[in-house]
């Protein structure tokens, strides 16, 4: 994929649905409730309309894809764990085990599970979609954390996995992603 193929795919999203968004902000407002007393729910409603242009969106079909990956400047200490908790976690999530495992079953959703750069090495899983672009990303603290062709492949893979999942009637995607924890706080 290059910068041109990729403009392309950004020009083919369709626009916001403003008018489901005003459809969906007056039914919400005829409800039996005080205005806006749903908060966030009712934001989340506005939004789903928005995007699938239906003033009560059916997502009959939905997916998490969770994609995890290990940042190269890990090296420099800035994580809370080491990169091989990363390889961890996948197994984790692989296995069934994790809390993202509970919140996708308490949804009905499925899992889609993606190496997008894990530096350690996982066995093979028929649940789990590799990227193959590399082991971790680079450290910028000495060096650019991804070449633009590896962003680009990134990107395409990604794309490649959405539109897989349309094409089987999916009707929500959440993005998930794992990477090391927050970083330590150096001592003073």
């Amino acid at each position: 994929m290059n910068r041109a193929s990729l403009n392309s795919i950004i020009v083919a999203i369709p626009p916001a649905d403003i008018d489901a968004a005003r459809a969906a902000q007056t039914r919400l407002d005829t409800l039996t409730k005080p205005q806006g007393s749903l908060g966030q729910i009712e934001r989340l409603l506005l939004r789903l309309a928005t995007a699938t242009g239906q003033v009560c969106p059916r997502l009959e079909q939905r997916a998490i894809l969770l994609a995890a990956a290990d940042h190269g400047v890990a090296a420099e200490g800035v994580s809370a764990y080491p990169q091989a908790v990363t390889g961890q976690m996948v197994l984790n999530f692989l296995s069934g085990g994790a809390a993202i495992n509970a919140l996708a079953a308490a949804a009905d959703s499925q899992i889609v599970i993606v190496d997008a750069g894990v530096a350690s090495a996982l066995p093979e899983h028929p649940q789990l979609r590799r990227l193959g672009i590399r082991a971790g990303s680079g450290n910028i603290a000495r060096e650019p954390a991804m070449h633009e062709s590896e962003a680009l492949a990134a990107l395409c893979a990604g794309i490649h996995i959405v539109d897989t999942l349309s094409a089987k009637g999916l009707d929500l995607l959440h993005l998930a992603r794992w990477a090391s924890p927050t970083p330590r706080r150096r001592q003073r």
